[in-house]
């Protein structure tokens, strides 16, 4: 049991938390009047939004805050995430003004994915895993 607490230069020096990230965010979108038919548009609109990443969480054996006696303390942590979000949007309008009326109609769908991925691996400084398995979340939703 520790009775003084950890020195917090200590906390800042010897964690050294490491990361990549990549990020494309994209839009593309049309309008589109049809000759034949004036009062008829189509509009259509796409996105993505994509980003990945990893990274490494090592602290040394030394470090009091990382002390274990039983593994030899310390910690070599790993991560990676992927998340995919993707959109189609697309409709049809209809607008034409008959005197002082109009016709106003639209009609369209809509379509949305978003992925998650997410891999963690918790282990000491010497690399022996606390548990024998690999983290593994994977979510999919479609709307």
């Amino acid at each position: 049991e520790f009775l003084a607490p950890t020195n917090p230069l200590a906390n800042l020096f010897l964690r050294q938390d490491q990361s990549t990230v990549s990020r494309i965010i994209a839009n593309a979108s049309a309008d589109y009047r049809f000759s034949f038919l004036p009062a008829l548009r189509a509009n259509i609109n796409l996105a993505t939004d994509r980003l990945q990443s990893d990274g490494t969480v090592i602290v040394p054996t030394f470090a009091s805050y990382a002390f274990d006696a039983l593994t030899g303390g310390g910690v070599n942590n790993s991560y990676a995430e992927q998340k995919d979000n993707n959109l189609l949007e697309f409709y049809l309008n209809y607008k034409k003004d008959i005197s002082k009326n109009g016709i106003d109609l639209m009609a369209g769908y809509s379509w949305q994915q978003f992925t998650y991925n997410k891999e963690f691996r918790d282990s000491n400084y010497f690399c022996y895993p606390y548990s024998q398995d690999l983290i593994i979340i994977t979510t999919t939703d479609i709307y």
